[in-house]
């Protein structure tokens, strides 16, 4: 069974983000579970609940200690836990599992599903969706009997199979992160769309003042990719973030875990904030899950277990916390590029100095000031919205105190 990590999500805005100082957040780590990678966290009740390689592992006490319940499981690799009311489903490589006694019991609940590889599982009650290695099925009975619901999504790939990565579904809407692109459907899946993104691997919907938003990772044959946002209303995909493996959203609050560790913005991601103070570096690296319950944020890994912080802690810390410099001034290759209409370009300042980035027609003159101000040291991006410029290479130039450096970039309409 080839490992998986079903991530939970994130992300929008437009114009650009920018870093701003890190937080001592008093990340701490849990007792476990130390079972290889933890996919997925959820709770019910209060009942916290972790999906791994090795199986499903309870803690009742906010990760101090944790339990491995894999009772009625035939097969441990979870993939993707999803609580129903006082139900909890796990979807494993070997089918969907219910138990209603808090995971000391499993019982399968495979009746009409064609493939056991269950990939995601999204609960959007009364319907539970579920991703397999070849399709998406719904229940309409809490996972009593499934049925196929892609049959209207066109297939790229020769086998026929869709290969999804993720799920997400609110009041009826279901989307489907596909190596074959990203899929949206309003009728339970009747029919479908199929978005502008390819290689979609995570997706998430947001209610935001009454408007939906979809945040979608996109990737291929990589960890590392980057987030673009579209809310009801919009025409076009902004990209947000370069480079991130995981992303989440709790109400307008989001969180990722990008290249340079661990990320939250309380203003839907006009800014960004370093959390990671309290992570162990190599931890911040590799989180591969968010969750969130009540007043505390879960962290799950790829190798140390579960880490927790204090929402509280995040939203109001102001102690700086370890920051980790570049060894130099760094301009990094803008992604994507080329693009339209907007790219993320991204850069690194080892000392904290006066910085203006603008960019420049290859005529030299200039055509938009994104930065001029004093920053501090560290990791910084910046959005570039292009839609209202012709078509062309421009040239992007960063002045960093006495440093300077250029970078071609390329937009096509």
């Amino acid at each position: 069974m080839k490992r998986r990590s079903i991530l939970t999500m994130l992300l929008v805005t437009t114009g650009f983000n920018l870093f701003s100082n890190p937080l001592r957040c008093q990340w701490v780590q849990t007792n476990g579970p130390y079972a290889n990678s933890v996919h997925c966290l959820t709770s019910v009740d209060t009942v916290l609940f972790a999906g791994t390689d090795d199986g499903v592992f309870r803690s009742t006490d906010s990760g101090d200690h944790w339990i491995q319940v894999n009772n009625g499981l035939t097969d441990y690799s979870v993939n993707s836990l999803a609580a129903m009311g006082p139900k909890l489903f796990a979807g494993t490589g070997g089918g969907v599992f219910v138990t209603t006694d808090y995971g000391t019991n499993w019982s399968a609940m495979n009746q009409g599903l064609t493939d056991y590889d269950v990939i995601t599982l999204v609960a959007d009650k009364p319907n539970l969706f579920a991703g397999v290695s070849s399709g998406v099925f719904l229940s309409k009975d809490e996972g009593a009997s499934w049925g196929p619901i892609d049959s209207g999504i066109v297939r790229l790939s020769v086998t026929g199979n869709l290969t999804v990565s993720c799920l997400a579904a609110a009041d009826s809407i279901i989307c489907v992160a596909a190596l074959e692109g990203l899929f949206v459907s309003s009728d339970l899946g009747t029919n479908w769309t199929l978005t502008s993104l390819d290689w979609a691997k995570e997706v998430s919907i947001m209610a935001d003042s009454g408007r939906m938003k979809l945040y979608v990772r996109t990737a291929y044959d990589n960890p590392w990719g980057p987030i673009y946002c579209l809310d009801s209303g919009g025409l076009n995909w902004n990209c947000v973030m370069s480079q991130a493996t995981c992303f989440a959203v709790e109400d307008t609050l989001l969180f990722a875990e990008s290249i340079d560790g661990v990320f939250y913005s309380k203003n839907r991601g006009s800014t960004w904030t370093d959390i990671g103070g309290g992570f162990a570096l190599a931890a911040s690296r590799e989180v591969s899950t968010f969750f969130f319950e009540d007043s505390i944020v879960y962290a799950g890994t790829l190798h140390s277990g579960v880490w927790r912080s204090e929402l509280s802690s995040i939203l109001s810390g102001v102690t700086p916390g370890t920051n980790h410099l570049p060894a130099g001034f760094l301009l990094l290759h803008n992604y994507p590029n080329p693009f339209n209409p907007s790219t993320v370009i991204d850069y690194k300042l080892p000392v904290s100095c006066f910085v203006s980035l603008e960019v420049y027609d290859v005529l030299g003159k200039s055509v938009a000031t994104l930065v001029n101000e004093y920053q501090r040291a560290g990791s910084h991006w910046v959005i570039f919205q292009a839609s209202q410029m012709t078509s062309g290479v421009y040239l992007c130039r960063l002045q960093a105190g006495t440093c300077s450096k250029t970078q071609k970039i390329l937009f096509l309409k």
